[in-house]
């Protein structure tokens, strides 16, 4: 449940109030505010790049019963780094999404830490890569976020493999052996007996 202090509350309650969007995806930060935003307490920035950035969010549905679509976040870039990112398994990855506000007295992002909602926080599930013919150059990554009600499904199962696993967390070598070689074992089950008692018997 997303805690509200008064200061959000003052903000939802005011007419045409303005908000910005801060996305992580793995070790990338995007915001599609006008310009670079570091939020107070952070040492990170969330970039607005003019060759790489957000195009679209598109957020969970909401209705009365239980829903497990997801965020997709559209990625748009002119450069080679969106298909160098794509290319570095970001499947299992971290992303989150938060959502801050456009200080109506000012006109300036409010980035205390305590005025910033934190809508998603979770891994990323799929990742799909286009090229867009309309501008020369111009490349699509699609990001599908977990659904936030995917873990109440009865079976929540994992197809992992070596390259996935250390993603997730890099000094654990527990699959590096998975694709190793095997041979056969024949278990033979019931009480064995002492042979060289018996002989000697």
């Amino acid at each position: 449940m997303i805690k509200l202090n008064q200061t959000i509350k003052d903000y939802l309650n005011t007419p045409g109030i303005k908000a910005f969007g801060l996305f992580q995806i793995a070790q990338h930060r995007y915001t599609d505010y006008f310009e670079n935003i570091r939020v107070q307490g952070e040492l990170d920035t969330y970039f607005n790049r003019e060759d790489e950035g957000i195009i679209s969010v598109d957020i969970p549905r909401l209705d009365s019963v239980v829903d497990k679509s997801s965020y997709n976040i559209a990625l748009v870039s002119n450069s080679i780094t969106i298909k160098e990112t794509l290319n570095n398994n970001l499947v299992g990855k971290i992303a989150s999404v938060r959502f801050g506000f456009i200080n109506p007295i000012n006109n300036t992002p409010d980035l205390n830490p305590e005025h910033i909602l934190l809508f998603y926080k979770g891994q990323i599930a799929a990742v799909g890569f286009s090229n867009k013919t309309e501008a020369l150059g111009e490349q699509v990554v699609s990001i599908q976020l977990g659904s936030p009600m995917s873990n109440l499904d009865r079976v929540n199962c994992r197809i992992m493999t070596n390259e996935s696993w250390t993603a997730l967390h890099p000094t654990d070598s527990t699959y590096e052996q998975l694709y190793e070689g095997s041979i056969a074992v024949t278990f033979a089950w019931g009480r064995m007996n002492d042979r060289s008692k018996n002989d000697s018997g």
